[in-house]
């Protein structure tokens, strides 16, 4: 994890945050795996739920 969440998850005085940003490791086998739990959780982008994303270029 990185990024607001992961500074509030160690104590940072930050807002709540709505989001989740991660670096997965880009192993064949470990996206594979990444995929199929974020269809199970039937995980969306932001940008499909309507959700403006500021500081995205």
């Amino acid at each position: 994890m990185i990024g607001a969440f992961a500074a509030r998850a160690f104590g940072a005085p930050l807002p709540p945050t709505l989001e989740i940003d991660f670096t997965p490791a880009s192993s064949q086998e470990n996206l594979g795996r990444l995929a199929s739990a974020l269809r199970e959780l039937s995980a969306r982008h932001a940008r499909e739920r309507g959700i403006e994303i500021v500081g995205n270029d």
